[in-house]
């Protein structure tokens, strides 16, 4: 008999998934002493591009952990193989920490999208690592690269094979940022491997995606997976609004195209032309009476924003 043994248990990858990415600012602090240890020559041009990286992202305004933002984060190589760095271990332990976690969640988010459906329900059965791009290369490359640990229990007397465990060979890391991305693909092999991989879950309301352990699982989730009942109301109250806005959108097009029918086919380029277009929807709205929807946000800027789709109405209105 084979036992195939993964050597990690589902608290350890929660604890890598959940851990919260540091600021783009102090990420971009790290490159900066990673390149003054690595490539000293190239600082002041790397400085420039690592500051201009930060300012981009801090201006995203989304939040680190939900945007993963440090899986697309900028790298750098170092010219040769076993540079020593001068940077603090507390500093690399924790971008250590906070790269890992990134790199796993890309990996794993691929493979838990493959349970979901185009309508937002999720069934964690449906899971299959041969519907993935990324996470499926990750893994192939790995094993292609790597050997089991086989040994012989002797108490059971079975044939145990360690797969991404202690006395595996693996592929070496060259630098820094590859070590971290070969130690999410081993991770992710434990994940494969495991048996309480279905019960592996994210949550799914757009502010949170925490992962967890779902307990029992159940064949479908209607809406996805949630850490909690409250985060299900809120996505839930959130999917409606959107809904609603979109219902409502659509419904000014409408006015603002029927409308357009009675001008110059060039509407579009003429300011007085849009003004009227507007005034009239908003004349539209206050008829009637929603208030829900105020008629002050229908205004020139609307217009121009939604001229496009205004336009291709009002031909499909007048063919």
């Amino acid at each position: 008999m084979v036992e195939i043994r993964y050597l990690v248990t589902q608290d350890e990858i929660l604890r890598v998934l959940n851990t919260a990415p540091p600021s783009p600012a102090v990420y971009a602090r790290f490159l900066e002493d990673y390149c003054r240890d690595v490539h000293p020559e190239k600082l002041d041009v790397a400085r420039s591009e690592i500051r201009e990286w930060a300012e981009t992202e801090t201006t995203a305004g989304q939040a680190g952990f939900v945007s993963n933002y440090l899986a697309r984060a900028l790298t750098i190589v170092p010219p040769t193989v076993g540079v020593r760095l001068s940077i603090s271990q507390r500093f690399r332990d924790q971008i250590n920490a906070a790269l890992l976690s990134a790199y796993l969640r890309t990996l794993v988010d691929e493979w838990l999208e493959t349970g979901r459906s185009p309508n937002g329900s999720e069934s964690p059965a449906n899971r299959h690592i041969g519907k993935t791009s990324q996470a499926w290369l990750a893994v192939s490359e790995y094993l292609g690269e790597s050997s089991p640990f086989m040994s012989l229990d002797p108490k059971s007397g079975n044939l145990r094979v360690e797969l991404a465990g202690p006395g595996t060979k693996s592929p070496l890391a060259k630098d820094f940022f590859t070590g971290q991305n070969l130690a999410a693909r081993i991770l992710f092999v434990k994940v494969l491997l495991s048996d309480w991989r279905p019960c592996l879950s994210k949550c799914r309301y757009a502010s949170c995606g925490k992962y967890f352990n779902i307990g029992k699982v159940r064949r479908s989730y209607l809406r996805g997976t949630f850490c909690s009942p409250e985060h299900r109301a809120h996505e839930r109250a959130q999917a409606l609004t959107k809904a609603r806005r979109h219902n409502v959108t659509v419904q000014l097009i409408e006015i603002a195209a029927s409308y357009a029918q009675r001008l110059h086919p060039a509407w579009q380029d003429d300011p007085k032309l849009k003004i009227r277009v507007a005034a009239h929807v908003a004349k539209e709205l206050n008829k009637k009476g929603d208030r829900r929807t105020r008629s002050g946000s229908v205004g020139v800027k609307w217009v121009t924003r939604y001229r496009a789709a205004i336009e291709r109405r009002r031909l499909e209105l007048a063919s």
